[in-house]
C-alpha cells in the first residue's frame, strides 16, 4: 500500500462501518465531485455550500487536515484560509487517486 500523506484510514473505515467497499465507494465519490472544482469562481451562496459539504465529507473519509481547515472556513465565514484548503485539497485528491487505482 503507498504511503498515504493526508488521508488517516482507520478514521476513514470507521465511518464506513469498516466496510472497505463502502470507504471505496465513499473515496471514489469524493474524488469524482472534487477533481475539478474551482472554488475560486464560485458565487458566495455556493462557496458556503461546498465548504459544509467539504466539511463534512472529508472527516468520512479520514481527511483530517483538510476537515479542519474547512470546518474553520465554515464557521469564520472568511475565506482567506482558502489557499491553504485548496492546497490540501491537491493532496488529499492525490492519496484518493492513490487508493482508488489499488
Amino acid at each position: 500500500m503507498s504511503q498515504l500523506i493526508s488521508i488517516d484510514m482507520q478514521i476513514g473505515m470507521k465511518y464506513a462501518g469498516n466496510s472497505e467497499i463502502l470507504y471505496k465507494k465513499m473515496i471514489d465519490r469524493f474524488y469524482s465531485s472534487y477533481i475539478n472544482i474551482d472554488m475560486n469562481n464560485m458565487d458566495s451562496d455556493e462557496f458556503k455550500r461546498e465548504i459544509h459539504n467539504l466539511k463534512t465529507i472529508s472527516m468520512s473519509i479520514g481527511a483530517v487536515n483538510l476537515h479542519y481547515i474547512a470546518k474553520e472556513i465554515d464557521e469564520s465565514g472568511c475565506n482567506d484560509k482558502l489557499p491553504q484548503l485548496i492546497e490540501e485539497m491537491v493532496t488529499v485528491l492525490n492519496d484518493v487517486k492513490k487508493l482508488l487505482e489499488q
